[in-house]
C-alpha cells in the first residue's frame, strides 16, 4: 500500500504557489493552478496536487520567462490585420 503523507488545504495551497511562483509563473497561471488543490479534497487526485508534477513540464523556461518580461516593457507584435480583425469583433461585442 502506498504510503500517505497529509497536509491542510492552506499548507497545499502555500505549497503549490511557492512552486509555481518560484518556477517564474505569472500570477494569473499561479492562482488557476494553484486552486486546483481544492480537487484533492474531494478526492479528484488527477486534477489535484498531481497537476503540479504534470505541470513541470510546462513551467517557463528561463528563455520564455525573459521573453515574458520583454513583452511586458515592450508589448508584442502582431499583423496589422489580425489587430483591425480582432479590432472590428471587440467593436461589435461593444454595440
Amino acid at each position: 500500500m502506498q504510503k500517505m503523507a497529509t497536509r491542510s488545504l492552506d499548507e497545499a495551497w502555500t505549497l503549490s504557489v511557492n512552486l509555481l511562483e518560484g518556477h517564474g509563473c505569472a500570477a494569473a497561471h499561479v492562482e488557476v493552478i494553484a486552486s486546483s488543490v481544492a480537487a484533492q479534497r474531494d478526492e479528484c487526485h488527477s486534477h489535484g496536487l498531481y497537476r503540479l508534477i504534470k505541470q513541470g513540464a510546462r513551467l517557463p523556461s528561463q528563455r520564455r520567462h525573459e521573453a515574458r518580461h520583454l513583452s511586458q516593457l515592450e508589448g508584442v507584435e502582431i499583423p496589422a490585420e489580425l489587430h483591425e480583425e480582432l479590432t472590428k469583433l471587440l467593436n461589435a461585442v461593444a454595440q
